[in-house]
């Protein structure tokens, strides 16, 4: 064995792997906005752990029950709680004889083969319904200064959980978002300079500008 190797980093590089494969496929299929939405991410995690929850044949009441009783209670801390989730889960996968990180990737695998289409379609039925958000917007700004982009952020932007506020500075902060829920803000002066102007134009030429909250 290898004295300079670490067992630690060795079991959690497969699932940083897939971590990174998981980002990827969602900000293809369902663009940033979606994709990062922490709002969202939850409600799939709810959805995912009823369906095994049905599949194990805990009954409709008690799910709702177990809801219930969830949300009458003060929320915790997101970290915390999915903590709690990680361990129900592999408690669940040593019951059953599951490797998670197996069936992980082959769940992935399988659907990175789906068509994009197929994967929007069934997010908008999801909309439809009211189970899922259409999608977060972010608003990109225009500057190379981060104390002004920080003053835009907490005090001249509405405050909205489910808005996303991006410092654009060069082109890959805008790789991969959805036109149809991103905006720009051009705020301070950097716009005037060449680097600044060309920035302005990309935007321009990819999303709607905002004119003022």
């Amino acid at each position: 064995m290898n004295r300079n190797s670490d067992p630690m980093k060795a079991r959690q590089e497969p699932l940083a792997r897939l971590q990174t494969r998981m980002m990827i496929w969602l900000i293809k299929n369902f663009g940033e906005g979606v994709a990062t939405s922490r709002v969202e991410r939850a409600a799939r995690v709810l959805e995912e752990a009823a369906e095994l929850a049905q599949a194990e044949g805990v009954p409709l009441g008690q799910a709702m029950r177990i809801t219930d009783r969830a949300y009458e209670r003060p929320p915790g801390e997101p970290w915390q709680e999915a903590a709690g989730v990680t361990t129900t889960l592999l408690a669940w996968a040593g019951v059953t004889g599951t490797d998670l990180l197996a069936v992980a990737d082959a769940e992935l695998t399988r659907v990175e083969e789906i068509p994009v289409e197929d994967m929007r379609r069934k997010h908008a039925e999801k909309v439809q319904a009211g189970t899922a958000f259409a999608g977060v917007n972010v608003v990109l700004v225009l500057t190379d200064n981060e104390k002004e982009f920080n003053y835009f952020r907490n005090v001249v932007a509405p405050k909205d959980q489910l808005t996303r506020y991006i410092r654009v500075r060069d082109d890959r902060e805008i790789f991969g978002l959805d036109r149809s829920t991103t905006k720009f803000w051009a705020y301070g002066n950097w716009q005037n300079s060449y680097e600044g102007q060309r920035l302005y134009d990309l935007l321009l030429s990819r999303f709607q500008q905002l004119e003022r909250f």
